[in-house]
């Protein structure tokens, strides 16, 4: 007998998106979730690995030599960068360290830059401040937290100094940070329609078990649809330059769905306002920088990923930052799944010569959308790329450690009887790559995949840091057990071989490897008695 359909109730009926309970939902996962959200959830690599964080590095010195150039700069009070939602915080992490190493090519009477970590929830806020790999950033003062809610204007109160930022106390400009933000925050809904814009209108459903008086819905419970109403003429906020930006769609577009991130340009304003006008920000997300990719839109469908995300009207921000005297870097039309922007809220292009060149060489020519593209390529496993190659990709990633993991098999296959100079390169580029190393949970477990490279190279003391690492970091598991066997029984430590054995047995008594190699050094060390 086949299950019931199950029953559908509407939620909620001709709703403005921007006013959806579907952004409670999106916030409770969050708030309920905290960093447990980005293990294997929510999509995080493509804008939390060291090639992006490398790039946004780059920018915000050139930002910070634009204002030195300009005399904008008070050398006593530092340039103050804040990242929104800040997630894992992988991407801080990796930020921070390219920072402090291109720190010393300022000019001297540079200010320090301090790095502002924020959420809405105070449980990721938790988990950072206690995380060790944030300690020596934190004890140094280049490193605080703060409660922030992109959607509301607000003051940033510093929860390790103490201080509170706000428009009188932020003295020289500041960078915010905004990857994957725009995209989960509010949006608004049309669709243009023979030079006319309706309001769409959306209808909430859901499938879930309403019989339960505990009930809940989550996301994955919802499903929209949308009905079309008609718009004032020229008014439909209150801000006039939203308005310039959304009827203007109805002039130039033919028959199409169209988004306005209207939560993206709220937050814009509050942190203008905070900063007073003295701001840059620089933003990825998947999403739209061109009008012409605007066309042929059906309604936003949220894309259920444990939270949803909406993809973003990039298009809208950069007129509106244009036409309120600001300037908008922003990638030329590619196929990839990202944008990436920079937002200057007041200024000239001539007055941000490093910023425009960070922008080109960093972001334009090559930058985090063909990193991702070029990493998202299937390596051969069979016939890999030679080893120089693949720690040439590693390198090209900013050595970064996710990365790295997915190239380790192909590069272990390569590493027997190396050159001397490949396999100094090599392991240049493996202590590079630890360097990165920043745990949040996560199952990739890198520091294995680092002791099974020097277990190959036959330096045994260097894989036996690496294994214990990972059981530091990933827990006690049975082969890694057994590779420390090997390890010790290169070093002549039988006993000590035996021992690991002898653990990697007592988790998984019938794994045959270890079986095998128990007997063999108990006959050796029988043999030696």
């Amino acid at each position: 007998m086949s299950n019931p359909e199950p029953t559908t109730t509407i939620l909620e009926e001709k709703k403005r998106l921007s006013e959806s309970l579907l952004w409670q939902l999106q916030r409770s996962f969050y708030d309920e979730q905290g960093v447990r959200a980005w293990h294997g959830v929510v999509p995080w690599f493509i804008t939390n690995n060291a090639h992006i964080a490398n790039a946004y590095a780059a920018m915000i010195m050139g930002f910070v030599q634009d204002q030195l150039t300009a005399g904008k700069l008070d050398a006593a009070h530092p340039v103050h960068v804040v990242e929104m939602g800040a997630g894992s915080g992988r991407f801080a992490f990796l930020c921070l360290k390219k920072l402090q190493a291109l720190r010393p090519f300022l000019p001297p009477n540079a200010p320090p830059i301090r790095y502002i970590m924020t959420d809405f929830t105070q449980k990721n806020i938790n988990f950072w401040r206690t995380h060790p790999f944030f300690k020596p950033f934190i004890a140094d003062g280049l490193l605080d937290f703060a409660l922030f809610d992109a959607e509301k204007g607000q003051e940033l109160v510093l929860q390790v100094s103490g201080e509170t930022l706000t428009a009188e106390t932020l003295i020289n400009p500041t960078v915010a940070i905004a990857n994957y933000v725009f995209d989960t925050i509010v949006q608004d809904a049309f669709r243009v329609e023979s030079g006319h814009i309706k309001e769409s209108l959306l209808t909430l459903h859901c499938t879930g078990d309403q019989s339960d008086p505990a009930y809940f819905p989550t996301l994955k419970d919802v499903t929209v649809d949308y009905t079309y109403a008609t718009m004032p003429p020229d008014g439909y906020y209150p801000n006039s330059q939203y308005n310039k930006v959304l009827y203007g769609y109805a002039e130039r577009l033919g028959d199409t769905a169209v988004s306005f991130p209207i939560g993206a340009l709220r937050c814009l304003d509050n942190l203008i306002a905070l900063t007073r006008d003295r701001l840059c920000v620089l933003t990825a997300d998947k999403g739209y920088n061109h009008e012409h990719e605007l066309l042929y839109h059906r309604d936003p469908q949220p894309v259920e990923h444990g939270s949803f995300s909406l993809s973003v009207n990039y298009h809208a921000i950069i007129q509106y930052m244009e036409q309120r005297g600001g300037l908008a870097l922003h990638t030329s039309p590619r196929e990839a799944s990202l944008v990436v922007c920079a937002f200057i809220s007041q200024g000239q292009a001539a007055e941000y010569r490093a910023t425009h060149s960070a922008f080109a060489q960093h972001i334009e020519n090559f930058g985090p959308i063909d990193f991702f593209a070029l990493q998202d390529y299937p390596i051969d496993q069979e016939n890999p790329p030679p080893l120089s190659h693949l720690l040439a990709l590693v390198r090209l990633s900013g050595f970064d450690p996710h990365y790295f993991y997915t190239l380790s098999d192909a590069m272990a296959k390569q590493e027997e009887d190396l050159p001397s100079s490949l396999e100094t390169d090599l392991i240049r580029t493996l202590e590079r790559v630890w360097e990165n190393f920043y745990p949040m949970g996560e199952s990739r477990d890198v520091a294995f995949e680092l002791g099974r490279q020097y277990y190959k190279l036959h330096r045994y003391p260097r894989a036996m840091f690496f294994y214990e690492e990972s059981v530091r970091y990933y827990g006690t598991h049975h082969i890694t057990l057994y590779n420390m066997g090997l390890c010790q029984h290169k070093l002549n430590n039988l006993p000590l071989a035996l021992d690991y054995f002898q653990q990697a047995l007592a988790i998984d008594e019938g794994y045959g490897p270890a079986r095998n190699w128990r007997l063999r050094v108990e006959a050796e060390m029988g043999g030696s008695g």
